[in-house]
């Protein structure tokens, strides 16, 4: 049986959440024949290697000695991946047991589309959740299920912009391809202060990215 996803999970320095991101992606509904999971710890300098090296035996792991930023660890992980669509998981967070299943029905059942993302709840250290929230009207990185040939034709995440690279990725989709949201929560999106959404960077490289896209 060949492999339909490949999650992507790359980790900096999250030792106390990437253990649940992971068993997240293993505990899937769908056969664990149908996808696979590739982890790249980005030069982390916490126990984040021990951590993802419990799951050794069910998981890929690269690991770099050095942090090279996120969208190369992304690109490296679409590059080793070798399933027709992918789909991203940030360390921090986690996704429900349906959702690989979900997802990939549904963009089966609807071919012209070349991605299709889920809503997603905020949650917290408590696991207290937030309303639905539309991945259509505030889209986030994660939980988008890419057919993997676009992406490479794209070009895959721009190396250069180590924040909001998942805007340009999506800018330069949506400009030849369609995306189908399903109105389901399947992603959980952990709110804590380490999120690199509230790095003081964000404004530089916002800077880069208007000016990419002449905005």
């Amino acid at each position: 049986m060949s492999l339909k996803v490949s999650i992507i999970i790359p980790v900096y320095n999250r030792e106390a959440y990437v253990a649940r991101a992971i068993r997240s992606c293993l505990d899937q509904s769908l056969s664990d024949k149908e996808y696979e999971i590739i982890v790249i710890n980005d030069g982390s300098e916490d126990n984040s290697h021990e951590e993802i090296c419990k799951f050794s035996e069910r998981i890929q792991y690269i690991k770099f000695d050095k942090n090279k930023g996120l969208p190369f660890a992304r690109n490296l992980g679409i590059r080793q991946s070798t399933a027709r669509y992918i789909i991203n998981v940030d360390s921090d967070d986690f996704i429900h047991p349906k959702t690989l299943e979900f997802m990939l029905l549904a963009i089966e059942l609807n071919s012209d589309y070349d991605a299709v993302a889920c809503d997603y709840v905020y949650t917290d250290l408590g696991d207290r959740r937030s309303a639905p929230i539309s991945s259509h009207k505030f889209p986030i990185a994660c939980g988008i299920l890419f057919k993997r040939q676009i992406l490479i034709e794209l070009g895959l995440y721009d190396e250069n912009l180590r924040i909001h690279e998942e805007k340009d990725l999506l800018l330069r989709f949506k400009k030849k391809h369609e995306m189908l949201n399903i109105p389901i929560p399947l992603y959980r999106y952990l709110q804590h202060d380490q999120n690199i959404s509230n790095s003081s960077e964000a404004d530089h490289f916002m800077n880069i990215l208007q000016k990419k896209h002449k905005q």
